[in-house]
């Protein structure tokens, strides 16, 4: 088990998303973003309230779990409210976009791969 890594998600500092278009908006990595042998990364956001991510598109698929809150879902075919316990997946190529619309944080779970 040497090369399992436990990481609780308080213990990860939380950075600001520093990226065009990104507002109110926050990551913890969790796992890939110290370690090169990953083949993806695991990120946690949180996005305040009123807070989203920037409307972009990459190659690579994700897939996304809402922990806590409503997420709007913002895509080429229009938009979706998505509650906790919803799973998305984002094919690679396509441009997507969350927001929190909502009083609440927002709180959900990304991996995407490497």
């Amino acid at each position: 088990m040497s090369d399992m890594d436990v990481v609780n998600a308080d213990d990860v500092a939380r950075e600001k998303v520093e990226l065009e278009g990104a507002e109110k908006a926050w990551i913890r990595w969790l796992v890939g973003h110290n370690r090169d042998s990953a083949a993806f990364a695991m990120r946690v956001f949180e996005l305040e309230p009123g807070g989203c991510t920037p409307y972009h598109s990459h190659s690579q698929h994700h897939e996304m779990f809402i922990l806590e809150g409503t997420a709007t879902l913002v895509g080429e075919g229009g938009e979706r409210d998505v509650g906790p316990g919803t799973a998305v997946y984002v094919p690679g190529g396509e441009y997507h976009q969350v927001r929190n619309r909502t009083e609440g944080v927002l709180r959900f779970i990304c991996c995407v791969s490497k």
